[in-house]
């Protein structure tokens, strides 16, 4: 298992965070946590993933492993980057032999994905932290140019009002640079809102799961990447 370092916390103890948190230990504002504690949401999103038998999956946070556990009944091949070592313990005792389940401690936002993916082309998945995804996604595309056609598709769950402006048409207010990136690939979709209220803690904002199917080509050339 790949490993960075990071400060070392236990689990609180059992009655207490089964009681606040739902069996799982307490967020780390720091890390942007939120449980998605909704059986139907989680459903829902595993529906939405264009992978069968053996398929690679590439799974960002998957902290309690609610989203894990349904890919798991797919057969997915899953590959999971976990940056808090308090969910990586968690998961290593709930599925100690899990056939097709490789688990890295690490940040995401340091890896390469190819590094982590030993077969492609990969779904990239999960519920992302509010103060990452831009930077995550920013990363995704530089993958997808530098190595066209090991990426499959994208479906993650991020803040409504970030995937209406990934989203938004040109000529809209909200129309960004993330609208331009991703649209060099497909088309992005919000599939899914996700009310607050199916997680714990309850954030300040409503989630929507987006989804793009990426082209094994930029749908536009691209002369020099790093000057566009």
């Amino acid at each position: 298992m790949d490993t960075i370092p990071e400060e070392s916390s236990s689990l609180a103890s059992p009655i207490g965070y089964v009681r606040k948190h739902g069996g799982l230990p307490a967020t780390k504002q720091s890390l942007g946590q939120n449980w998605l504690l909704d059986p139907e949401v989680v459903y829902q999103i595993a529906e939405l993933l264009d992978i069968k038998e053996g398929d690679p999956v590439l799974e960002v946070g998957p902290g309690g492993g609610a989203l894990t556990e349904e890919l798991f009944k797919r057969k997915a091949n899953v590959t999971a980057v976990e940056i808090d070592r308090r969910m990586v313990d968690y998961l290593e005792e709930r599925w100690p032999d899990q056939e097709g389940f490789t688990l890295h401690h690490a940040d995401i936002l340091q890896t390469d994905y190819l590094d982590l993916m030993k077969e492609t082309p990969f779904t990239l998945v999960g519920n992302l932290p509010y103060n990452i995804t831009s930077s995550l996604l920013f990363k995704t595309m530089d993958h997808a140019v530098e190595h066209p056609g090991t990426l499959k598709q994208i479906v993650v769950m991020l803040q409504k009002e970030v995937a209406e402006r990934i989203t938004a048409e040109p000529g809209n207010s909200n129309y960004s640079i993330l609208s331009v990136f991703t649209r060099l690939w497909g088309v992005p979709e919000i599939v899914l809102n996700v009310p607050r209220e199916s997680f714990k803690p309850m954030p300040n904002v409503d989630s929507a799961v987006l989804k793009l199917d990426i082209a094994s080509t930029p749908k536009y050339p691209l002369a020099h990447w790093p000057t566009f």
